[in-house]
């Protein structure tokens, strides 16, 4: 398989962890409120080759996914998590979900913190990055904060 010619998805792993907790209340008939937290994060069972084939030469992977290999000593660390609200509309065959939702933890890696040739090592993304909370971070008020953490999803049925 050639690189070039295929789809990556930068977000696609072995192996996911994922915990929802939603709390629902009646707003009027079949329009509900919801309040909810998430936490998880993908991870890979092997990591990322060094090098790959393209166009029949040997090259850096520079689409290698650094510090995404499950480790049962760091995997609590890499929890992201996120809050939100959001309007559900019980229409009895489908519920529509409107959800305004934004980070609480965040762990994933800056640009900035690239190594060696754009791609760090395990233990300099793991130095670096502090798989950090962002509370304090949190202001409605800027515009550059909403545009960078403000996620709006708009569904078909339930998250679980």
């Amino acid at each position: 398989l050639e690189l070039d010619k295929a789809f990556v998805i930068a977000q696609r792993g072995d192996m996911k962890l994922d915990a929802t907790a939603e709390y629902r209340f009646d707003i009027i008939k079949s329009f509900t409120g919801a309040v909810f937290v998430d936490a998880g994060n993908i991870w890979l069972m092997r990591s990322d080759p060094d090098t790959v084939i393209i166009d029949g030469k040997k090259e850096l992977n520079k689409a290698k996914r650094v510090g995404g290999e499950f480790r049962r000593k760091s995997f609590m660390n890499e929890i992201a998590v996120g809050t939100g609200v959001g309007f559900r509309m019980d229409f009895s065959f489908f519920v529509l979900r409107l959800d305004i939702a934004f980070p609480l933890r965040k762990a994933i890696l800056y640009p900035e913190e690239k190594g060696e040739h754009g791609v760090p090592t395990r233990d300099e993304t793991l130095a670096r990055q502090r798989w950090k909370w962002v509370i304090d971070d949190i202001d409605f008020t800027k515009p550059g904060w909403r545009s960078d953490n403000l996620i709006f999803n708009i569904a078909i049925g339930y998250p679980f």
